[in-house]
């Protein structure tokens, strides 16, 4: 069973899985950029050799990928979201808004919400209580 922090962090791991296929998917066209090239100027018998053919299915599969992982960093962000939403206090909703979704540290919170750092943990704390509570998950932290 999950805990209430491994739900909320589930955004941010999407996000970090996201990020690698990006740079993936940017070194691969890179790749397909300088093969596709010729440069001895002599005509060739085909047009696309046999690596860059590799590389191009490559990333069209890691296309699809990326599309189905935006589409599930989607879906997680609505759920939390929603989570969020139905969290009777305001100050622990936007403590997990800010740390889940913005993905800000607990210093920027407390800077921006005028608090000290030590009560955003305290109320970090509490809010992932109320998730745990509210979605049945397991209250340890």
């Amino acid at each position: 069973m999950m805990t209430a922090k491994e739900f909320m962090n589930e955004y941010r791991r999407i996000g970090e899985r996201i990020t690698q296929l990006d740079n993936q998917i940017f070194d691969i066209e890179q790749t397909l950029g300088v093969k596709a090239v010729s440069y001895d100027g002599m005509p060739g018998g085909d047009s696309i050799s046999k690596v860059t053919e590799d590389t191009a299915v490559k990333l069209a599969t890691l296309r699809e990928k990326q599309k189905k992982l935006r589409d599930e960093l989607w879906k997680q962000r609505v759920k939390i979201e929603e989570a969020i939403y139905k969290l009777s206090n305001a100050d622990h909703a936007e403590v997990l808004r800010r740390r889940y979704i913005r993905m800000q540290t607990f210093e920027t919170i407390a800077e921006e919400m005028y608090m000290t750092e030590r009560w955003v943990y305290i109320l970090h704390g509490r809010a992932l209580q109320d998730i745990a509570n509210q979605q049945n998950y397991k209250t340890v932290q």
